[in-house]
């Protein structure tokens, strides 16, 4: 529980400070705004999508806690049975697959409204802050 929680709490907080940094710009729904900048600095600077990097900590938390002793799986005792396992572990890696597809796709497309929008600085924004998400590796 204690790997889970840590998770889930630094992919949120990493979370809203992404969103904090982000300021008027931020919106659930992409779009660009009249006075639209480009933020390349704070959480930014590290990755280009530092709030879906909270998210999936934050995912990977909860995973950690859906497969753990203290879930609702462990308690209602349906870790006990081969098929409850499987049907278990199905359910919980298809929404965590879900969840990351639809992740990326929204990268993708925030990549490029935003490489649309802003073209040379933001290519050499791209140049500086390599990863989409995790540094070092995407």
């Amino acid at each position: 529980l204690h790997i889970s929680a840590a998770l889930i709490i630094a992919g949120t907080i990493i979370r809203v400070a992404s969103y904090r940094h982000l300021g008027r710009f931020f919106t659930l729904q992409l779009a660009i705004r009249d006075g639209h900048k480009l933020v390349k600095d704070g959480p930014y600077r590290v990755v280009r999508h530092p709030a879906y990097t909270g998210g999936l900590l934050a995912l990977l938390g909860d995973l950690c806690y859906q497969l753990g002793p203290a879930s609702i799986w462990a308690q209602l005792g349906l870790w006990q049975s081969i098929p409850a396992c499987i049907f278990g572990i199905t359910k919980i890696c298809l929404a965590a697959y879900i969840n990351v597809v639809a992740l990326m796709l929204r990268v993708n497309e925030e990549d490029r409204v935003l490489r649309e929008q802003f073209r040379g600085e933001w290519e050499a924004w791209a140049r500086q802050t390599q990863y989409k998400l995790v540094p070092f590796v995407y």
